[in-house]
């Protein structure tokens, strides 16, 4: 089984965001895991995009890494059931030699019911109900599951019911993470899952957000001695080349759309940049996209995105690093081209990470 948070960890994204015209190109994708791999990374992780099923791909870099954890990052939580899930998730892992970690999310209504076309009702509910079948397919036993005599598993849900489920491999624990930034979500991974991935982190943030992991394990008496927290720093330049325009752009919408939508309020509400990000979702929703860009820039990237020229970007790096280790981050996702981003390798920052016990953190 793969191991939960006995050390800082590094992962980097071998799955680049697709698009019609720019589908995924899977040679490039297991090659990207290989260089990982052997740059040292811990581990691999691979999203679904909302257009795709990282299961396939997973089990062939399963085949081609040994040494590397796999993560999905994420696959969304009602477009599939518990059963597929927990059959993907063990497949994987028994393929990995226990190097798989399953991470789910609610997702939102513009992907699970505008690109999947299923419904989007009682999210969290939902997810109670999924990682309760998905423990029980995986060996576990939990309150309200029962095993009939033929050993498929019975669980009457408020969101999901099942009879007699089962999969077709024997069981095996898989590690859960769910991406999270509500409360309800967070206290069900307390109470249920193996660590959380969080989004637009700050350390305040990420504060936060334990806290109200730990109270929902004190619910169900469960201890937290491991508990996995990912989260990753965007890195970005300004845009003075082709490549680092798209990841520009790719970084700028993705953080004007989690100030539209709604369901990331409280994030912002509670990371002390509501009325920021307040700010921007009216500027976009009022068809200004200059202005959304230039608030973005000008009041949520600098808590929130590593920028600049060297040496700046590797200082703001560092703040970063130390600052969300020191608020309970175990997982850190970065680029496999770290060093030509921010001009150390990544050997340098696991020395970094590994004397911070020892002595204090240097800017």
């Amino acid at each position: 089984m793969a191991q939960i948070a006995p050390r800082v960890r590094f992962v980097v994204m071998a799955t680049p965001m697709p698009t019609p015209r720019q589908p995924t190109d899977i040679d490039a994708v297991l090659h990207r895991a290989a260089e990982a791999e052997r740059a040292g990374f811990d581990v691999v992780s691979v999203a679904d995009w909302a257009v795709s099923d990282p299961f396939p791909l997973l089990t062939l870099l399963a085949q081609r890494t040994e040494r590397v954890d796999l993560i999905t990052r994420v696959v969304a939580n009602a477009t599939r059931s518990p059963l597929l899930l927990a059959s993907a998730a063990v497949w994987i892992d028994t393929v990995s030699n226990g190097r798989f970690i399953l991470g789910l999310g609610a997702s939102i209504p513009n992907i699970v019911q505008g690109r999947h076309g299923f419904p989007f009702d009682r999210p969290a509910t939902r997810m109670i109900d999924s990682l309760t079948i998905i423990r029980a397919l995986m060996g576990d036993d939990l309150p309200g599951v029962t095993r009939n005599a033929d050993g498929t598993v019975r669980y009457s849900g408020k969101a999901i019911q099942v009879e007699r489920a089962a999969i077709d491999l024997p069981p095996r624990r898989t590690p859960i993470v769910i991406a999270a930034a509500g409360p309800r979500m967070l206290e069900i991974a307390g109470m249920l899952a193996d660590g959380i991935i969080l989004e637009m982190t700050t350390p305040g943030f990420v504060r936060w957000a334990l806290e109200q992991v730990r109270r929902g394990a004190a619910r169900v008496g469960r201890p937290l001695e491991r508990f996995e927290v990912v989260s990753q720093p965007s890195i970005l330049f300004e845009p003075t080349t082709p490549e680092r325009q798209r990841r520009w752009e790719g970084a700028m919408n993705f953080y004007i759309n989690h100030c539209v939508y709604p369901e990331f309020d409280r994030l912002w509400d509670v990371s002390g940049l509501g009325d920021e990000a307040r700010a921007v979702r009216e500027a976009a929703l009022a068809g200004d996209r200059a202005r959304a860009e230039q608030l973005m820039v000008e009041t949520i990237y600098p808590h929130l995105v590593v920028t600049g020229g060297q040496p700046d970007t590797l200082a703001a790096f560092w703040q970063w690093l130390d600052s969300h280790l020191d608020a309970g981050v175990t997982m850190v996702g970065l680029p496999l081209e770290l060093e030509e981003t921010i001009g150390v390798p990544l050997d340098t920052v696991k020395a970094r990470v590994a004397g911070r016990s020892t002595a204090p953190a240097a800017s």
